[in-house]
């Protein structure tokens, strides 16, 4: 009788922790299916207030004019070229409503403070805390032209992966602050480090 009892508690136990990561499954997948209009694209020249760009998803050539989002302050990261560009065009596809220099994004940030806590951004979306923190970071995307970051609890009483309210203030080849959940945290990359 006592062992029967253990089989069904330890049964209860995994089939709530399965339950858990269907939950998750769930909602990424649901987050998937939601429309982006974010293209991507490696820049090939640059000029005063358009960039040619090659499409990630069919290498085709598009010129497309920059002017008003830099006027607005849209671009989050440099215009390099070879670079990779997450951006959102208008309804002609003719001019950017805002991008992000992917390629300056990811890798090892610190946090500017010298405490040695930090994220590190990877090329295939994932997303980890450096050190300590409120937040354990675990994935990142560009969506509509911002950076979307999830995370969960680093206490372990929620693993649900929820999404953080973020906003790139300034991204540079060496430094990076974005807006997390209202507070602006500022980060740099340090020479020397492995980065990618």
């Amino acid at each position: 009788m006592r062992n029967a009892f253990m089989i069904v508690a330890l049964t209860a136990m995994v089939l709530a922790g399965c339950s858990q990561k269907r939950s998750n499954d769930a909602a990424r997948r649901k987050a998937a299916t939601i429309k982006d209009p974010t293209v991507y694209a490696r820049i090939e020249s640059t000029g005063n207030d358009s960039i040619s760009v090659a499409l990630l998803a069919d290498s085709s050539l598009i010129t497309v004019g920059v002017a008003n989002a830099a006027e607005h302050k849209a671009i989050a990261g440099e215009l390099t070229l070879g670079d990779t560009l997450a951006m959102v065009l208008d309804d002609g596809g003719r001019s950017m409503v805002a991008g992000v220099n992917v390629s300056q994004l990811v890798g090892l940030w610190l946090c500017d403070d010298g405490s040695g806590n930090g994220l590190r951004l990877a090329p295939d979306g994932a997303a980890s805390s450096v050190g300590t923190g409120k937040l354990t970071l675990r994935t990142w995307r560009i969506a509509n032209g911002r950076l979307v970051l999830t995370y969960i609890m680093p206490d372990g009483t929620d693993y649900t992966e929820k999404p953080a309210r973020t906003r790139i203030v300034l991204l540079a080849s060496d430094s990076l602050r974005i807006e997390v959940n209202d507070t602006v945290m500022g980060y740099t990359r340090s020479s020397g480090l492995l980065t990618i």
